[in-house]
């Protein structure tokens, strides 16, 4: 599948159905844009939405911005620096300016993204706020119908081409990665709460024991 160059971003041309969404900046703008006080953290080049994206499907050896995709269902696979990583309902994947990498939805169950191209002096920091400064691309932030609202609306937004449109696009695009920098360490929480592997490993040890219940508390 051969990629779409615009306004300095690299994208796929997978075929959109009457459902999905792609919106490229202009160049011209995001350079303006990239000028102002109020953009330069942090402000999108392109956003999209892909609804079971079969075929989908992406590499870039240098990439000139950043990206995040968002999984809503289905699964893919994505490779960091000859990492890889299986993306699921649920996970944002972050990827960096600069880091050789590839991503494709899964041939059985293929992925509904939600995904928007960035740039900024600190997308940067939000990314390691978002993966808690682990050395991961692949980040559990849950599926929280607020993001997809905000998301839907980034598009909505992004899509009017305006100077005053894009300030509003830029600040609701840093909301959108503070909030799931917020949601994933309320999950990290929740799971270090409740450990799951130490819990199953304790009951099959006791599998023909009586349990009490204050045992398990």
């Amino acid at each position: 599948m051969r990629n779409l160059a615009h306004a300095g971003i690299e994208t796929s041309r997978w075929p959109l159905p009457q459902s999905g969404r792609r919106v490229i900046l202009p160049q011209t703008l995001v350079d303006e844009m990239a000028a102002s006080p109020l953009c330069a953290d942090c402000l999108p080049h392109g956003v999209g939405y892909y609804p079971n994206a079969a075929g989908h499907r992406m590499g870039r050896r240098d990439p000139r911005d950043h990206l995040l995709i968002y999984c809503l269902s289905g699964s893919g696979i994505a490779k960091r620096e000859g990492s890889r990583q299986t993306v699921r309902a649920g996970d944002v994947l972050l990827l960096r300016e600069g880091e050789r990498h590839s991503y494709c939805a899964d041939s059985q169950d293929p992925w509904s993204i939600y995904w928007a191209h960035l740039g900024g002096t600190t997308v940067g920091r939000l990314f390691d706020e978002i993966s808690g400064g682990q050395n991961t691309f692949v980040v559990p932030v849950g599926l929280h119908p607020r993001l997809t609202e905000d998301l839907n609306l980034l598009l909505t937004v992004a899509d009017r081409f305006k100077a005053h449109h894009f300030v509003y696009a830029a600040h609701l695009l840093k909301s959108i990665l503070s909030f799931m920098a917020l949601v994933h360490r309320q999950h990290s929480a929740r799971s270090a709460a409740l450990d799951i592997d130490r819990i199953q490993a304790w009951l099959q040890a006791h599998l023909h024991d009586r349990i009490d219940l204050d045992e398990l508390v």
